[in-house]
């Protein structure tokens, strides 16, 4: 949990690593439910019913695509995931791809999330949705509070909460 080394663990430390396992822990979940068939692997056709395969086109495009009764091609994101090229998404290749957003933006792993890491993060992410109207340099602003150009788990957590908070008033529905 001591990021820094400094011999003690601050606040934002703590939560780093309790949104780190909770997001582990909710990915494992999320693999077991979309591992229907219990071997431990997921299958193209599993990941294509999986809400991480739809994160991966992004709501949008999956909605054209039912409006038209055609069906995405996830082979290109499914192909990402898998990183041993063996035509399955393993435990460990899903962990790495559904990893919560802030430890993976954190590219340096120092704890907290630079604009730089921010904008880069936008370019990786699967979420497209979120690339779009999240990762950008405006809400970095907004959630970086003391606006020192870092953001802390804190100040992440609780700035995307409001976010999400203020796109249900404003009518937004999944």
């Amino acid at each position: 949990m001591d990021i820094n080394k400094d011999g003690g663990v601050s606040e934002n430390e703590y939560l780093a690593f309790v949104w780190g396992e909770l997001g582990e822990r909710d990915s494992k979940k999320g693999f077991k439910q979309t591992d229907t068939n219990g071997d431990g692997k997921l299958s193209l056709e599993e990941y294509e019913n999986s809400p991480h395969g739809y994160q991966s086109h992004g709501n949008s495009k999956m909605q054209m695509l039912k409006a038209k009764g055609e069906k995405a091609d996830f082979t290109e994101f499914f192909a990402k995931v898998d990183k041993n090229s063996d035509q399955f998404i393993d435990l460990d290749e899903y962990l790495v791809a559904d990893a919560e957003w802030l430890t993976k933006a954190d590219s340096n792993g120092d704890g907290q999330c630079s604009s730089a890491e921010w904008m880069h993060f936008r370019k990786i992410n699967h979420v497209i949705d979120a690339n779009e109207d999240t990762f950008t340099e405006e809400n970095f602003a907004k959630l970086d509070k003391d606006s020192n150009g870092e953001l802390t788990p804190l100040e992440y957590h609780k700035g995307m909460q409001q976010m999400a908070a203020d796109m249900m008033a404003n009518g937004y529905r999944l």
